[in-house]
């Protein structure tokens, strides 16, 4: 069985359903921290450094800041 990763404990940023894997937000990333998933675009937690760019391109509003209590 495949192993999952713990819940992040720090603010990060994520994609949700709303992602129409337009590209924007991964080409204007300054670190390349945002991925291809398949249908969705997918941030890396470890490369990204929320200077938010990504939410400000994003034309579905799709990348949401999470806090410490979300996952």
């Amino acid at each position: 069985m495949g192993q999952t990763c713990p819940p992040l404990r720090y603010p990060h940023l994520a994609t949700n359903q709303r992602c129409q894997n337009c590209d924007n937000c991964r080409l204007i990333c300054p670190k390349g921290a945002i991925l291809k998933n398949g249908a969705q675009n997918i941030i890396d937690p470890w490369a990204c450094n929320l200077c938010l760019l990504c939410q400000q391109v994003c034309p579905a509003n799709a990348i949401e800041l999470k806090d410490l209590a979300e996952s």
